[in-house]
C-alpha cells in the first residue's frame, strides 16, 4: 500500500472547515482524510461535501479509523487545540508523526493577552469569571490543562501561521524541535483603495481584541470627524461584550459604528474600505486576514510594540505603526504614501498569497514524504 495521505483532525469552527479541505485539496487532490467530531456535524458549511470526511464518535471509532489508515498516511495534522484533541493526540502518537497546527491562543494558553483596561473592565462586569481567567493563565491552569500540558511537550512538528509561536509554549524544548509554516486561505491580489478616514478597532468579540483600549485610544487621538469600526460578529457574547458596547457609546456617541450581525463579503470588503486607519491593541497573533485586508486597501495600522503581529510585521519589512510612540504623532492620521501602500501589499502577497501558501503546504508535505520517520513513542 503506497504511503502518501495526510489525517487532518479538523477544527470544529465552520468559518476555517472550508478553507482547510479546498486548500489541501487543491494542493494535495486525493490525498488527504478528513476527520470531524461527530457531535459538531451541524459545524460544516452547508455547501461543503467532502467523500473524504471521516466521522469521529469517540476515542474506540478513533483509534479504529487511524488503524485502519495509518499504513497509508505519512503524518497527521491538529488543525486546532481544543480539550477533545488530548485523547486524539494519544490516539495517534506512537503511530504517526503529528503536526499541531495552532492558532494565537492555542500557543498562549497560559499567557496573559489581555491589557490592565481589560482586565479592570473585565472584573467589574463579572468578578467571578475575571478571577477564573486570571488563574487560568497561572499555575491553577497549568493543573487545570494538566493534561494539555502534558499532550503537547511530546509534539515535534509544529505548524505556526506566524514564526516561532510555538516557542512562547515555555515547556517546550524548542532545540529538537521544527516548526513548519502552517496555511489557512490566502490572500488574493488588490488594488482596491480605502475610500475613507474611518478607524478599524475591533475584527470580532474576542476579549483578547482589548476593545476598551481600542475606544480610548480612538477618543485621545483621533480628530472629531473620524469614525471608530468595530466588526462585533463572529465570537461568543458576553456581559463585558454588552458592558464595552455601552462604554463605547457613551464616550464616541455616534462616531462609533458597531457592525454585529455577519456581512456578507462585499459589504465586509465596503466596510473595510471605508477604514484607511486601524488602531488595534491586540497583544497575541490575532484577525490576520482582517488586518491583511487593511493593507491590501492601503490602510495605515497602529499595533502595540511588545505584540507578536508589531513584531513580525515590522521584520517583515512593512509599514506599520507603533501605538506608543506613533499613534502620538500630530501626523498620525495622515494617510500612506503610494509607495507606502505598495510595499504593503507586495508584503502581503508574498508573506500570505496563494503562491506561498501552496509553497508552505507542499514543502511540509514532502518533508515527510522524503524520510522514514519512527514517530515518537
Amino acid at each position: 500500500m503506497k504511503k502518501d495521505k495526510i489525517i487532518h483532525f479538523l477544527p470544529f469552527d465552520k468559518k476555517f472547515v472550508s478553507l482547510i479541505i479546498n486548500g489541501y485539496e487543491e494542493n494535495l487532490p486525493g490525498k488527504n482524510y478528513f476527520f470531524f467530531h461527530e457531535g459538531d456535524r451541524g459545524n460544516l458549511p452547508d455547501n461543503l461535501k467532502s467523500d473524504k470526511i471521516v466521522f469521529l464518535n469517540d476515542v474506540a471509532n478513533v483509534d479504529e479509523e487511524i488503524e485502519k489508515r495509518r499504513d497509508e498516511c505519512l503524518f497527521a495534522i491538529f488543525h486546532t487545540y481544543n480539550p477533545f484533541m488530548c485523547s486524539l493526540f494519544r490516539s495517534v502518537q506512537g503511530k504517526l508523526p503529528v503536526v499541531w497546527g495552532g492558532w494565537g491562543y492555542d500557543f498562549l494558553i497560559f499567557s496573559n493577552v489581555l491589557t490592565r483596561k481589560t482586565w479592570f473592565e473585565y472584573f467589574k462586569a463579572s468578578p467571578l469569571a475575571a478571577t477564573k481567567q486570571y488563574f487560568a493563565k497561572g499555575l491553577l491552569g497549568k493543573l487545570k490543562y494538566h493534561d494539555f500540558y502534558k499532550t503537547v511537550s511530546k509534539i515535534d512538528y509544529f505548524g505556526c501561521i506566524l514564526p516561532g509561536e510555538y516557542k512562547k509554549l515555555f515547556f517546550i524544548q524548542t532545540k529538537k524541535r521544527k516548526e513548519f509554516t502552517y496555511t489557512v486561505g490566502y490572500v488574493s491580489p488588490s488594488n482596491s483603495d480605502s475610500t475613507g478616514d474611518n478607524v478599524l478597532l475591533a475584527h470580532s468579540l474576542s476579549i483578547s481584541c482589548n476593545h476598551y483600549n481600542g475606544i480610548d485610544l480612538f477618543h485621545k487621538y483621533a480628530r472629531p470627524d473620524q469614525k471608530g469600526v468595530m466588526f462585533l460578529s463572529y465570537g461568543q457574547d458576553s456581559k463585558f461584550i454588552n458592558g464595552m458596547k455601552e462604554y463605547g457609546r457613551r464616550k464616541l456617541g455616534e462616531r462609533l459604528e458597531i457592525y454585529s450581525t455577519f456581512l456578507s463579503f462585499e459589504e465586509y470588503n465596503r466596510v473595510i474600505r471605508s477604514c484607511s486607519f486601524a488602531i488595534l491593541p491586540y497583544l497575541r497573533q490575532l484577525g490576520l486576514a482582517c488586518i491583511n485586508r487593511l493593507f491590501m486597501a492601503g490602510a495605515k495600522i497602529f499595533l502595540y510594540e511588545d505584540s507578536i503581529l508589531y513584531d513580525f510585521y515590522k521584520n517583515r519589512g512593512f509599514f506599520v505603526y507603533s501605538i506608543e510612540h506613533d499613534l502620538k504623532l500630530k501626523s498620525n492620521f495622515s494617510k500612506l504614501s503610494s509607495d507606502e501602500i505598495c510595499v504593503n501589499r507586495e508584503k502581503v502577497i508574498e508573506c500570505f498569497g496563494r503562491q506561498t501558501q501552496d509553497v508552505s503546504c507542499r514543502a511540509m508535505y514532502d518533508f515527510f514524504a522524503s524520510r522514514n520517520f519512527s514517530p515518537e513513542p
